[in-house]
């Protein structure tokens, strides 16, 4: 539970340094964002985490590569970058539904935001409003079986091997309907860098 805290409390930081930075108001990030002020400043005083989708509204409400929001210090682009994450480094974040285990965070500028998803919602009542934002997504099914659900096909059962790809500004979501909880593999383009050279 501590560790939690203090990657809620890590998030809250950068969004006040980015936000002061910009010299905005917490008014001033919401309207550009569309999150809530009180969302905000829960979010800047430790006490909630974001899905991926207010992540990235977050983001693009900034103005900022979504991995900004997980960078604990700047960096800069450079040519022949690499990183890696070794096993229990990755950026967890909480949520009803998801729990985002977030790769490659200490690199900013990135294409594609990684990321291990374990599916905790069991049904398509618990999961709410489907989720929509900018960018598409590649889910690779690691163990467990999810039903995708999304605005213009029926839901569909994805088992171990098997993947989707779509389109996320098509409302979509994911839910666990095997024994447990199911855990996939994420990638998301990232919009800032879609389509740059």
């Amino acid at each position: 539970m501590a560790v939690e805290k203090n990657r809620t409390n890590a998030l809250g930081v950068r969004l006040r340094r980015l936000r002061k930075q910009k010299g905005w108001t917490l008014a001033q990030v919401s309207s550009n964002s569309g999150l809530a002020i009180s969302t905000l400043s829960k979010v800047e005083n430790g006490q909630i985490s974001l899905t991926y989708d207010n992540l990235l509204k977050l983001a693009e409400g900034l103005g900022v590569n979504i991995s900004e929001l997980f960078a604990s210090k700047d960096s800069t682009s450079i040519s022949g970058r690499r990183t890696i994450t070794r096993k229990g480094e990755a950026k967890i974040v909480e949520t009803p539904s998801y729990q985002y285990h977030y790769h490659s965070t200490d690199m900013l500028d990135i294409r594609v935001i990684p990321m291990v998803v374990v599916v905790k919602a069991r049904s398509r009542e618990e999961f709410g409003e489907l989720l929509r934002h900018s960018g598409e997504e590649f889910v690779y099914v690691i163990e467990g079986i999810i039903e995708v659900h999304t605005d213009f096909y029926e839901p569909v059962q994805l088992g171990p091997g098997e993947s989707i790809y779509l389109d996320s500004k098509m409302g979509h979501c994911s839910i666990s309907v095997g024994e447990g909880d199911a855990k996939v593999l994420c990638v998301c383009s990232n919009p800032f860098t879609v389509g740059d050279s």
